[in-house]
């Protein structure tokens, strides 16, 4: 759950599921409201707990600092093409395969997974605490392999068709 307004922001955790994971999904508005206020972040995650928020879309700036490490939470912008972030900290880890990254002055800590860095005036760090990087435990989560799409179905069942009929003329 979170709570706030621009001035700030809390993210609750709970105790996760049984394998100690939390998943909070931010629609289109909420992200856009959070994350472009320049408003502190701050995260209640209980010990143990991984805590991943999901992005729908991620504003055109995020500007919203997190001045706290937060070693076991992890924004994954999973359908961002683009991230810019400000001036403000922001010690979290990012998951954004898709994205060019850029970040003008400030910086990050923490894990990041980006498509491309570019504009880096802003440094990318570890935690502060210690030499650790991502923290949390997604071993519990599991990815499915990726369907065949339909088109690539439909011309194997077309070739095949065809070496049924080739056979039979022969």
């Amino acid at each position: 759950a979170f709570s706030g307004d621009m001035n700030g922001w809390t993210f609750t955790s709970g105790a996760g599921d049984a394998d100690g994971l939390a998943i909070l999904n931010l629609n289109a508005v909420d992200a856009n409201s959070i994350l472009s206020s320049n408003g502190l972040m701050e995260f209640d995650v209980d010990a143990g707990v991984t805590l991943v928020i999901n992005v729908e879309t991620a504003p055109a700036n995020v500007s919203a600092k997190v001045n706290v490490d937060a070693e076991s939470v992890l924004f994954n912008f999973h359908a961002a093409t683009s991230l810019v972030f400000g001036s403000q900290a922001f010690n979290t880890s990012l998951l954004a395969p898709l994205a060019d990254f850029s970040s003008p002055s400030g910086g990050t800590r923490g894990s990041m997974v980006v498509g491309s860095l570019a504009d880096m005036a802003g440094e990318i760090r570890s935690f502060s605490n210690s030499d650790s990087t991502f923290g949390g435990d997604l071993s519990s989560v599991s990815v499915s392999a990726v369907p065949l799409p339909a088109p690539a179905l439909l011309l194997l069942a077309g070739l095949g068709a065809l070496g049924v009929v080739r056979r039979r003329a022969a």
